[in-house]
């Protein structure tokens, strides 16, 4: 992976992470203690800049935290723990719960951003669905038929604002 191809994934980790646990900090330590720490907006810029690095060498992904990554989701735990302890001054217990909160949130979530810059655009196709018809096979065992549906913008006529003329009635024969 390239020093470029790391920037953006970086920056959305690190926005996506600044902002939560700025809110968090704040109101937390409001809540639990009547007062935040001094320097907090620093501190928390700090952290989540290095909490974010760490995401972007190792990310986590909703899709694979509980299976496959389950030991960099544990090593992560413990460095948030640790973050969450000894930069923005919780007390443990708190730090546990908000720092295990946070992890299995605001990663995931922020990894289905960065995958999605990561997909390739391309243009949607329509698919054309088939349908088989209800009922009983025919007697002999043959597979019933299938007919394909036109959508409907598929089924109209080239060009703007063209509405097909319904076709003449048969002529009426004249009685004898």
């Amino acid at each position: 992976m390239s020093f470029s191809a790391m920037i953006v994934p970086f920056l959305i980790y690190w926005l996506a992470l600044f902002v939560t646990t700025y809110i968090t900090v704040e109101y937390g330590q409001n809540w639990l203690y009547a007062e935040p720490t001094r320097h907090f907006p620093i501190k928390v810029a700090v952290g989540t800049f290095a909490l974010a690095a760490l995401l972007t060498v190792l990310p986590l992904e909703y899709a694979t935290m509980f299976t496959t990554s389950k030991h960099w989701l544990l090593l992560q735990a413990v460095i948030w723990f640790v973050v969450f302890t000894l930069l923005f001054e919780f007390h443990p217990p708190h730090a546990f719960v908000i720092s295990v909160v946070m992890i299995l949130t605001i990663p995931g979530l922020a990894s289905m951003a960065v995958g999605s810059l990561r997909e390739s655009r391309r243009p949607a196709t329509i698919a054309t669905p088939t349908v088989a018809p209800l009922g009983p096979r025919p007697s002999g065992g043959a597979a019933p038929t299938t007919k394909t549906i036109t959508p409907p913008d598929q089924a109209r006529p080239a060009g703007p604002g063209v509405i097909p003329k319904p076709p003449p009635p048969p002529p009426e024969e004249e009685p004898e």
